[in-house]
Parts: structure tokens; C-alpha cells; sequence
């Protein structure tokens, strides 16, 4: 990657532009607006080009890569047009997944993700383990992984939004939490985008998957497919003085 367009100067685009400047690559930033303010100087200081206001796909001329921030859409006109002509189109996490010398682990799903995340990098940094917490947490991925190094562990919590630009991405691991009900699951395009996320969390070596016990035999349908994978399922059950879980591991497949 040597000429780059992020589109998004949020936290993700600017930690992706602060890490690709470093390693030498050629920076567009594109943003509707401009709501910097003094923060841009630094940046551009650093190389990296700012470019706000409408975008079109002028803003591809010269680029190789184009790198989005989670608010990003791939209906956005500048990544279909970068489709079109053949420009890869990849997420600040795959950004991050690329630079990292240490193992991720993932935490995505509906709900509870950020608690899981917080939790998960609270342990491991008890354990004496250099880690950082970073993602949809509110940290750039790609930023926080050079601060980690390759006997470190990465605390990421994923959105369905920065999954949607992954390629080569391949966690160490993925905690998959659902807690929708099996009626709600059924709907046409909740169903649809639960197993899109799935199907992209089993890029992961191992998955942990946080369920209500009526999505148990429809996740496992999915999972026999990928011979690799091993599933430890954890059921969400209902208990007179509230939630608990019951856990089972094995592989998801034999």
C-alpha cells in the first residue's frame, strides 16, 4: 500500500492515516466535513492530505488501496467506484490485522460486546500479558496493535460495520454474542445479517459463541461447513433470580 484514500476522519480514519503515514505510504483523508479543526496540523505535518467536502470518484486517481472507517456504507459512491475499477477496499480492523505482531482476539455480536472487550483485556493484562483493548471500543485498532508486541495479546471488540471490509483477516479467536430472541432471528434480513457476521467471524481459528438455546441447532448447521473451526457454545438460560449461562465445548464439527 503506497497511495491510500481513508474515507472518514473519525478515530479509525485518523489512526489508520497516522499508522500509514509512518510506514511510509502517500495519505488522502476524505471527509463530508471538516470538524478537525487544529487536530489536522499534526497530520499534515506528518504528509497526510486532507480532502473535505463532496466525494466522487476523482478522489481514486493514483490510489491503490482504499481503507474505510466503520460509518462508511459499501453503497458510499467512492468504494463502489473503487469496486468497479478494481482498487481493494478494506476496513481499518483488516488495516490493523495486517500491521499486528500479536494474536487478536474478537469480541462482535449484538450486545454486551463492550463489557466482554473491557473484561477480556482486564484479564489478560492480570495474567502479566502485554495487551491493549481497542475497535469498536472507541481506540483505533490499527494504531493500538503497534503498541503490542508479538507475545501480546490484542482485546478487539468488533462491529457488524468493520467486519464488512475484512479479507485476510484471521483472529486467534472470536467471542460471538447473540442475544436475540428465536422469533426476532427469523426475520428475513436479521437472519440474513447474523450469519453474514458468522460467516465472517469463522475466518477465526476458534469461536465462543454466546447463544439463547432456541439458535443453538440453526448456528451449528452453519458451523459444519468449516472443518477447522471449534465452537465452545455458551446458552444464555432463564433462572428465577435472573440470566445464567451454562457452557459446552467441543468441535463444531467432527
Amino acid at each position: 500500500m503506497k497511495n491510500v484514500l481513508i474515507l472518514g476522519a473519525g478515530i479509525s480514519g485518523l489512526g489508520a492515516a497516522r499508522v500509514l503515514s509512518t510506514h511510509g505510504a502517500n495519505v488522502v483523508v476524505s471527509d463530508l466535513a471538516d470538524q478537525l479543526g487544529h487536530k489536522k496540523e499534526e497530520f499534515i505535518n506528518a504528509g497526510v492530505q486532507f480532502c473535505f467536502g463532496p466525494q466522487g470518484d476523482v478522489l481514486l486517481d493514483g490510489m491503490d488501496t482504499v481503507v474505510v472507517s466503520p460509518a462508511i456504507p459499501a453503497e458510499n459512491p467512492v468504494v463502489r467506484g473503487a469496486v468497479k475499477l478494481g482498487i481493494p477496499v478494506i476496513s481499518e480492523v483488516e488495516l490493523g490485522y495486517r500491521i499486528t505482531k500479536a494474536p487478536i482476539l474478537g469480541v462482535t455480536g449484538t450486545n454486551g460486546k463492550t463489557t466482554t472487550t473491557t473484561l477480556l483485556g482486564k484479564m489478560i493484562k492480570k495474567a502479566g500479558i502485554p495487551c491493549v483493548v481497542a475497535g469498536n471500543i472507541g481506540a483505533s485498532l490499527s494504531l493500538e496493535v503497534s503498541k503490542v508486541p508479538a507475545n501480546g495479546l490484542i482485546a478487539a471488540e468488533l462491529s457488524s460495520f468493520q467486519l464488512e471490509f475484512v479479507d485476510t483477516f484471521k483472529p486467534k479467536a472470536v467471542g460471538l454474542i447473540v442475544t436475540v430472541a428465536h422469533a426476532d432471528y427469523e426475520d428475513g434480513s436479521l437472519r440474513k445479517g447474523f450469519l453474514e457476521m458468522l460467516h465472517r467471524c469463522l475466518h477465526a481459528r476458534n469461536v465462543l459463541v454466546v447463544i439463547p438455546p432456541t439458535l443453538r441447532s440453526h448456528i451449528q448447521s452453519v458451523l459444519q461447513d468449516y472443518q477447522i473451526v471449534r465452537a465452545l457454545f455458551v446458552e444464555l438460560t432463564h433462572h428465577p433470580h435472573g440470566n445464567r449461562t451454562e457452557g459446552e465445548a467441543g468441535a463444531a464439527t467432527q
